[in-house]
């Protein structure tokens, strides 16, 4: 009797499904759902069975199913949004707030926050050459491509909101009263800020009310440092429509320079590409909360007008 109690409880659990399996079915019933717009089903169906952070296909299907939730398409993105994209370095970050899921009304809305969420999935494996290596040249790819592209969207958004961005993406021109992402109380940011045309950004403290935290600071920071890491390390040249996009790796590249050569000590937070590691490193550091307001003064008061 033991033994043939021991043989059907064996037989039973040689018969669950493997997690392969499971994440390999999760993601067929997600794509379906994802097919007809119903993007709830897709996230509940694929973060029933737990993060799979070694599966490629699992992370981009589950950053598409938050995308979806945040009303992202990608035929509109190829169609409306890729022409818009200026690609000259005193164009560019304008040209981002005006993309067609830019417009935010209120602070960490969920849209915002879907298209922060699928850039995290995305970066659970943090560079693109780590992905490289863990993933493939492929699969990684495919996650570059989209890790881009989630940057420029929720970029577009940052930009538009914490800089009080018109339609047409003049910064200080919006619906609220600042003038400036944040306010400069820095010494080095203040100089960095006086320097030169800044727009609307004509003193220290019009700083956007919002953009106080040290969380939503690295938000803006790391969607920029993102696209530096990732668009300069894929392959776009077979994909025709992604030109513009292909035309941008120069100038993030530049972006970096512009920042590290107005202080050496900038590297780190420009080399970081994770929202908590480098809420970490603002957290523990009063000279890196410095660092950040340099950043910010003399790259987005200089280059988003």
């Amino acid at each position: 009797m033991k033994k043939l109690v021991f043989l059907l409880l064996f037989l039973t659990l040689s018969c669950g499904k493997s997690t392969i399996q499971e994440t390999e079915e999760a993601i067929d019933v997600a794509l379906s759902h994802l097919s007809e717009q119903e993007c709830d089903k897709a996230i509940k169906v694929l973060e029933g069975i737990g993060r799979q952070n070694d599966n490629a296909v699992y992370l981009t299907t589950l950053a598409s199913a938050y995308a979806c939730r945040a009303n992202f398409n990608m035929v509109s993105f190829i169609t409306d949004d890729i022409p818009r994209l200026n690609t000259t370095a005193a164009g560019m970050l304008t040209s981002l707030a005006t993309l067609s899921l830019s417009a935010e009304t209120t602070t960490d809305s969920q849209t915002y926050l879907d298209i922060q969420t699928s850039v995290s999935i995305l970066g659970t494996t943090p560079t693109q050459a780590e992905r490289n290596e863990k993933f493939g040249a492929r699969k990684a790819g495919d996650l570059g491509i989209q890790m881009v592209i989630m940057n420029i969207v929720g970029l577009g958004k940052f930009l538009r909101y914490y800089g009080n961005a018109s339609a047409t993406g003049v910064k200080g021109a919006g619906g609220a009263t600042s003038k400036c992402f944040m306010n400069y109380t820095y010494a080095a940011a203040q100089s960095a800020r006086a320097v030169g045309s800044v727009g609307s950004c004509t003193g220290n403290t019009l700083g956007h009310a919002d953009l106080t935290t040290n969380k939503r600071k690295c938000e803006g920071l790391m969607l920029i440092t993102n696209i530096i890491d990732t668009l300069p390390n894929i392959d776009l040249s077979n994909v025709d429509s992604f030109e513009n996009i292909s035309d941008l790796s120069a100038i993030v590249e530049d972006f970096k320079d512009i920042v590290v050569t107005v202080d050496s000590n900038l590297t780190t937070l420009m080399e970081t590409t994770s929202v908590s590691s480098c809420e970490t490193l603002l957290n523990g550091s009063a000279t890196e909360r410095n660092n950040m307001e340099l950043i910010y003064a003399a790259l987005l008061e200089h280059y988003f007008l």
